[in-house]
Formats: structure tokens, C-alpha cells, sequence
């Protein structure tokens, strides 16, 4: 538990405790794991959304608009190398994706141009099988249109220059032209959003981030809160959303995403669209 506490939150190590009380019962039945019960409860009590730490104190449309604003930059820079330029937009376009489309981390890696993002008219639609999602359902849902020139230019400019003629599908391309590892976006993400939001934040605070501005901006619509982070719902009867439901949370959510960032600037900031 040291060693866990030092690596992963409080929720996960109640996960692990407890799989490991259900493995060890049944293992060894006639041995007392009262003790490893108890520690499993405790924690159970300690993973309670009181002992979860505050959200990040930005709301999803306050990201949204500095991803923008971060993306016009470095189209309208030219005091940077060209290298530097694409990465600084591939990171700015990661956050925004993220925050329009708050999937976990594994998910955001699997993303291929082929199989996961798909030209449909003057945009894209992004697909994810049930082998790319942790609750194994497989989603798909439009790009927000204030990304779609975004993505265009970055397939088509930055991701190309990333590359330098290397040969991978894969959608997020590091300095070194191949596709971003996890170890890789743990070490670099948290400096990203500090410079980019001024928070020190990992893949998953998009999550919360996302979950909190429906909570108190849009309290009428909190159910959508489990369709857009792909989450069971709460009715286990049901066996799970269908389609129509996911693509109409997706489009609930970029409304009020859209809202604050309208408030926040007046205008969308401009980005190139080729």
C-alpha cells in the first residue's frame, strides 16, 4: 500500500485491496481475511467522493478558449522553429480534444487517422470500437466544429512535419516521428497544461473537469455527465445507451462548452482552415 499511495489514487488502491480480499477467499477459504475485509472497508470509506481532492478551478469552456487562443498562436508565430511549431500545436490540439471529448488516456493513444478519425463532408467524425473503450461499448461522435480546422491543418501540415517520413497511422506524433507512449504523455502533459492553462494537469483531470462544469453550469442536464465519460449508467436494468443518447450528451455538452467560451471571448478565436 506504500508503494501504491505513491503512484496511484486512493480509489485505485480500494479497487486492488479489494480484488485481492475477493482472490484470497477463494484461494484459501478456511483462512481468517477478516483483517484484509477490514482494510478494504476503511479504504472503501476513505475513496468517498469527500476524500476526492477539489477539481481543477477551470471550467471546460475556460479550456477550451485558451487551447484556441494557444492554436491561433502558433499559426500566427513566426519567431519559432518549424519543428517547435508543430509540436506546440499537436500539444494544443490534444487538450482541446480532450476537453471536447474527455476519454481516458488509453483511448486518446489508440487513436489512428485510419480507423478512428473519418472525413464526413467539411468534417470529421471520431470512432472508437468497443476494444478501445474501458467499459467495452463502442462510440462514435462528430468533432466539434471549432476543432474540425484545427485537425485538418494538423493532418495535413503538423502531423506530416512530425512524422519527418515515417510510416505509422498513429493520430499523436512526437518530436521524434513516432506515436506518443503513455510514459511519454505522463512525463510531458503535466508541463504542457502548466504552461497552457497554468495547472499542472493529467489526462484524466479533463474528466473531472468536464463532469464538474455540467454539475454546476448545467445541473439540468447532470445525466449526461455518464454518456460522455462512458460511464455504466445508474439503471441496471438498462443494459446501455444507444447511440441517439451518446450523440445527444455530446452535443448538450459542446453547447455549454460553446456558451462559456462566447462569454469568455466574444468571438472564436480564428484558425486556419484549409
Amino acid at each position: 500500500m506504500d508503494e501504491l499511495e505513491a503512484r496511484v489514487q486512493i480509489g485505485t488502491i480500494k479497487n486492488l485491496i479489494n480484488d485481492l480480499y475477493v482472490v484470497t477467499r477463494a484461494l484459501q477459504p478456511s483462512t481468517d481475511w477478516g483483517w484484509l475485509n477490514t482494510v478494504s472497508r476503511r479504504l472503501m470509506h476513505r475513496a468517498d467522493r469527500k476524500s476526492l481532492p477539489a477539481a481543477p478551478p477551470l471550467s471546460a469552456g475556460e479550456v477550451l478558449a485558451k487551447c484556441l487562443a494557444a492554436l491561433e498562436e502558433v499559426e500566427t508565430s513566426r519567431h519559432t522553429s518549424e519543428m517547435k511549431r508543430a509540436i506546440r500545436f499537436r500539444e494544443a490540439l490534444m487538450v482541446g480534444f480532450l476537453i471536447s471529448r474527455p476519454v481516458r488516456r488509453r483511448t486518446l493513444l489508440s487513436m489512428t487517422t485510419d480507423r478512428h478519425v473519418r472525413r464526413v463532408g467539411t468534417g470529421f467524425e471520431v470512432h472508437f470500437s468497443a476494444e478501445d473503450m474501458k467499459d467495452k461499448k463502442d462510440r462514435w461522435f462528430p468533432l466539434p466544429k471549432v476543432l474540425v480546422g484545427p485537425m485538418e491543418v494538423y493532418l495535413t501540415t503538423y502531423r506530416v512535419r512530425l512524422l519527418g517520413g515515417a510510416d505509422t497511422k498513429a493520430l499523436w506524433i512526437n518530436r521524434y516521428g513516432g506515436a506518443i507512449t503513455p510514459d511519454g504523455l505522463s512525463r510531458q502533459f503535466p508541463k504542457v497544461t502548466e504552461r497552457l492553462l497554468g495547472h499542472a494537469l493529467r489526462p484524466h483531470a479533463f474528466r473531472t473537469i468536464a463532469a464538474t462544469s455540467i454539475a454546476e453550469q448545467d445541473p439540468e442536464h447532470v445525466n449526461i455527465i455518464r454518456d460522455i465519460l462512458g460511464h455504466a449508467t445508474l439503471d441496471m436494468a438498462e443494459k446501455h445507451y444507444n447511440r441517439a443518447t451518446g450523440l445527444s450528451a455530446c452535443s448538450e455538452y459542446q453547447d455549454l462548452v460553446q456558451a462559456t467560451l462566447k462569454r469568455l471571448s466574444g468571438k472564436r478565436p480564428k484558425v486556419r482552415q484549409t
